[in-house]
C-alpha cells in the first residue's frame, strides 16, 4: 500500500508521542505528507467567559504540544503540517471529521490517551479505529 498522506492524532500522552515518532518514520520511508492533529475539548455548557479562558489556555497548550510533535518529525527529517481543532462535542467524531476531510491513507493514534490505566485500548483509539474510513494504526 502506498502511503501518500499520514495523519497522526496527538494529545501529549506518552503513547501519542510514540505515535508521532512512528508516523514520522513511516512518512520518511514513504515520502508521505504528514499531518499532526490536536483536538481541544471545550465544555458544551459553560459561560462565555469560562470558554474564552479555557480557549486561551488550550490554544497555548496545543501550540506547545504540536511544536514538540513537529520537532520530533524534524528529527526524522520530515516536514509536518499541524492542525488544532476545537470541539465541544466528541473528540473521536472530530478526529473522524478531519480525517474524512483530509483523506489520509493512514491514521495513527496512541493506544491510550491522557486518562490513567492500561487494561484496555483507550476509548479515543477504539472509537477512531471503529469509525475511520481509512486504515488505522494504534501505537503502544
Amino acid at each position: 500500500m502506498l502511503l501518500t498522506k499520514i495523519m497522526v492524532a496527538v494529545d501529549g500522552s506518552e503513547p501519542s508521542l510514540k505515535a508521532v515518532t512512528f508516523a514520522s518514520q513511516l512518512a520518511k520511508q514513504n515520502s508521505s505528507k504528514l499531518i499532526m492533529l490536536n483536538v481541544a475539548l471545550l465544555p458544551a455548557f459553560a459561560s462565555a467567559k469560562t470558554i474564552e479562558s479555557l480557549r486561551t489556555d488550550l490554544s497555548k497548550r496545543s501550540s506547545e504540544l504540536l511544536e514538540t510533535a513537529r520537532s520530533a518529525a524534524r528529527g526524522a527529517s520530515v516536514d509536518a503540517e499541524t492542525r488544532m481543532v476545537e470541539t465541544n462535542r466528541s473528540v473521536v467524531q472530530t478526529i473522524i471529521e478531519v480525517s474524512n476531510h483530509e483523506k489520509p491513507d493512514l491514521l495513527v493514534v496512541g493506544s491510550r490517551g491522557m486518562t490513567p490505566g492500561r487494561l484496555m485500548l483507550g476509548s479515543i483509539a477504539a472509537g477512531v479505529a471503529n469509525l475511520a474510513q481509512c486504515s488505522v494504526l494504534v501505537v503502544r
